[in-house]
């Protein structure tokens, strides 16, 4: 009798607001699906994706106008492009400031932003062909890219240096249907690839005569299948709705390797593991998204989105030594943007703010286990869009994002708790065209 009573206020409220109730149930059933999923990798929001999308954040779940973007954010957003073939590139130029065992701050780390090496990111590729009330395109993104080279420790009685590159690549295809003159849907399917290849040398020197010297390689290699659903509505001139659900991926293939080999000079020859095509394990986070989009006026857009993940634990390679123990929690990421397009010369400003919280626990202090690392970062982005032509333009501008927090690494000829900072400099250089 509570149950029915309280549905029945409800539906007279959803009334008086005129609020649509398949509105109430599309929301709910986003936010209700998330608890039957498992979520992964570290951060979520490292690399924002499109030329338009990244100028504002990532808050796109709502927004359309990007084809760079629109397969990764939400498909149903391609239909609400103009024109009939559309194309767009972005490419990024990303510095990574990291650091293990002490901490930097922004700044220190903007000091150093002309210094090393710029790794070279084409974060999305994607165009759209149009015909009648259907929208199809090609998509290729990269939304996950870390790399680091360098020693974690550097003492008296121990030295340990470590490298890595994490890395995936999607590429997949877009649909999408316009439904009636206020609302689309789509659907994106992805195939993807990760590659992992890590390795480390520890050097513990006990005393003048007795050293201890720890040398590893771990690479996995991992193929599934992702789908993006997205529902997009344009409540009124101002008001647009948009919701994205990305449901747990479909392994394809999961292929890993490990080598160690431990030297100590007291008790030669060294110990050596080899472990060659084991299996190996990469879970892609389930996203759920939903945002809103406010047009107060015909040259200013604002957007909001707010995404979920959540939480899930297992073993990236099946092998009692080679193993990292993933342990995912609960985690939230919100984002806002704006646009704002100027009257002369012909452009597009844009900013965002986002929040890249890591899904990861944060690790013991006297961890066993290799586990990922938990670093909760925040980010800013912004970008300027020039109109060229009717047809064509070109976007410049970027991104930043970074944090502190932990990360569990061999040193000392043992797994140890070590302090982490990273900061991440993205400069974003995209075209588009549109015929």
């Amino acid at each position: 009798m509570i149950f029915k009573n309280a549905l029945r206020l409800l539906a007279l409220n959803l009334s008086r607001y005129n609020i649509p109730v398949k509105l109430i149930l599309i929301a709910s059933f986003f936010i209700a699906l998330p608890v039957l999923c498992h979520a992964s990798y570290f951060n979520l929001s490292s690399t924002l994706i499109g030329e338009q999308a990244s100028g504002m954040g990532g808050a796109y779940t709502a927004m359309s106008g990007d084809s760079s973007s629109s397969g990764f954010y939400n498909p149903a957003s391609l239909v609400k492009l103009e024109g009939t073939d559309i194309s767009a590139s972005a490419t990024l130029f990303n510095k990574y400031d990291t650091t293990y065992g002490e901490g930097n701050d922004v700044v220190k780390a903007g000091e150093r932003v002309n210094r090393g090496f710029f790794r070279t990111i084409p974060s999305s590729i994607g165009n759209v062909y149009r015909y009648k009330k259907w929208a199809f395109g090609f998509s290729i993104v990269v939304p996950d890219y870390d790399f680091f080279a360098g020693n974690i420790a550097d003492e008296p009685d121990r030295q340990s240096f470590l490298s890595y590159t994490d890395e995936s690549l999607w590429s997949g295809v877009v649909g999408s249907y316009k439904a009636s003159p206020t609302e689309s849907f789509g659907i994106s399917l992805y195939y993807t690839a990760r590659s992992l290849i890590r390795s480390s040398l520890d050097r513990t020197i006990v005393s003048p005569t007795h050293e201890i010297i720890t040398s590893e390689e771990k690479s996995i290699k991992h193929n599934s299948l992702v789908v993006v659903l997205g529902y997009l509505w344009d409540i009124n001139k101002k008001w647009s709705f948009g919701l994205s659900a990305r449901p747990p991926a479909i392994t394809v293939s999961g292929d890993g390797s490990y080598y160690q080999a431990v030297t100590d000079t007291n008790t030669l020859p060294s110990q050596v593991t080899q472990v060659r095509n084991t299996k190996a394990t990469t879970y892609i986070p389930p996203r759920y998204s939903m945002g809103f989009v406010f047009r107060p006026s015909e040259r200013l857009t604002l957007s909001a989105d707010g995404s979920y993940y959540t939480g899930f634990g297992y073993q990236d390679i099946d092998q009692p030594q080679a193993f990292d123990s993933i342990q995912h929690t609960n985690t939230w990421n919100a984002s806002i943007g704006m646009e704002y397009q100027l009257r002369w010369p012909k452009a597009k400003l844009r900013a965002g703010l986002f929040t890249n919280n890591s899904s990861i626990e944060e690790p013991r202090a006297n961890p066993q286990f290799r586990t990922g690392d938990h670093i909760d970062m925040l980010g800013f982005s912004s970008n300027v869009n020039f109109l060229v032509s009717e047809q064509s333009s070109y976007t410049i501008g970027g991104f930043y994002t970074g944090g502190k927090g932990y990360s569990v690494q061999r040193t000392g000829n043992q797994l140890v708790r070590l302090d982490k900072t990273q900061h991440i400099f993205s400069l974003l250089i995209s075209t588009s065209y549109r015929f």
